[in-house]
């Protein structure tokens, strides 16, 4: 893929900024390029989502469900609003 695919991939990707969509479930979606900045994803099944380079600024994932999910980075997590309830993917475990 070319730098301008890569951008016109981007361009077109989901935007959920600010979006409520708790208690939904996304499980095996592919969120590459998204934009979910300041979402509420309370409760959200994520279970083998795809991350890759998906903002995930003040998103609330309280309670959600990351597990298998798929390249989602320790600096997106720490962005993201999380509690104890959030399950996160194997690989960003203690």
């Amino acid at each position: 893929m070319n730098h301008q695919s890569a951008v016109n991939s981007y361009r077109d990707a989901l935007d959920l900024s600010g979006a409520f969509i708790r208690r939904t479930n996304l499980s095996g979606v592919n969120l590459e390029g998204a934009d979910l900045s300041g979402a509420d994803c309370t409760n959200v099944d994520f279970t083998g989502a795809n991350f890759k380079n998906a903002n995930l600024n003040k998103t609330i994932l309280r309670g959600a469900n990351l597990t298998g999910a798929l390249n989602v980075s320790r600096r997106q997590i720490a962005e993201a609003i999380t509690d104890k309830n959030t399950i996160l993917p194997q690989h960003l475990l203690p």
